[in-house]
């Protein structure tokens, strides 16, 4: 982790973490992290809303989550998937059954993606927006085609003022992942480096996935630099309205391994994976204010 986080995003992992106890190794496979258990945490602002509408990309559309499956699977997805990763949409409805999730997520999606289709967004009158996107800004075919910080911000203020305009709904903005931790836990398995090299996907961070010299190491530091800029951007938009919350690092900071990515790519997250994603995002909608004392 190239920055220090608050104390929220400590707090938080230490409770979704903690009592855990990280599986054994072997060669080709990191040990897992540990996953988050079930916990009590009720958010206030599910029993307030019936309408929740999450923006994302393909890790929202559950990609390559289940091997058995056909590429996308819906089954798989922390927001709208089924009882086995206890989605956001499970929770929701066993807390407040009249609470409807809607997933606007597209694959390859960019912050700019869901700009270019505001009137759709803006048409599901969110209640509470969930954004989930930055990843593919910085998973470029190269640095040089990664979104600049700039126009990160002014993307991310023209969605949010999009949203105030119509229902100013709460928003919950989750930072992007830890991208180069995909590197860390695959570039020593022979087929996930195999994999990465034969995919035209996240060129920026994987290509020559086996080169740990010190180009190859700057590149790499140069996508989580980027990560790191995106972020702060969330936090500073953020803070500065008054119906908008981060989730602070959670899904940033927590340590995916192995398990929980994808053994068909090696990138997105597994079914465990979207099982914890499902658990960070539902304990970071507990910081989300409320009318509820």
């Amino acid at each position: 982790m190239r920055r220090a986080r608050g104390a929220f995003a400590a707090a938080l992992l230490a409770a979704v973490l903690a009592g855990c106890t990280p599986a054994a190794s072997t060669p080709d496979e990191t040990p897992a992290a540990p996953t988050p258990t079930p916990t009590e945490v009720r958010p206030a602002i599910i029993d307030e809303v019936t309408r929740i509408v999450v923006l994302g990309d393909s890790v929202t559309l559950g990609v390559n989550a289940c091997p058995a499956e056909d590429r996308i699977c819906g089954s798989a997805s922390w927001a709208t998937g089924n009882a086995e990763v206890d989605s956001l949409a499970v929770r929701a409805a066993a807390q407040n059954p009249a609470v409807e999730v809607q997933s606007l997520a597209r694959d390859g999606a960019r912050l700019s993606t869901a700009l270019g289709n505001l009137d759709h967004v803006v048409g599901e009158h969110a209640q509470l927006a969930i954004v989930f996107l930055g990843a593919n800004d910085a998973c470029a075919p190269s640095l040089g085609e990664m979104t600049e910080p700039e126009q990160f911000r002014d993307e991310l203020g023209q969605l949010l003022d999009a949203l105030a305009a119509d229902t100013d709904p709460e928003v919950l903005l989750v930072e992007v992942p830890d991208l180069e931790n995909v590197w860390e836990q695959g570039h020593g398995n022979g087929r996930a480096l195999r994999v990465w090299a034969s995919t035209p996907a996240c060129r920026s961070l994987l290509a020559d996935a086996e080169d740990t010299g010190p180009a190859a190491e700057a590149r790499r530091a140069a996508v989580s630099d980027r990560v790191e800029a995106f972020n702060t951007v969330i936090e500073d938009v953020c803070a500065a309205r008054p119906r908008c919350t981060t989730d602070g690092g959670a899904v940033h900071d927590h340590p995916f391994r192995s398990p929980e990515l994808s053994s068909i790519d090696y990138f997105h997250p597994s079914e465990d994976g979207q099982r914890v994603v499902a658990e960070l995002i539902w304990a970071a909608l507990a910081r989300v204010p409320s009318g509820t004392p």
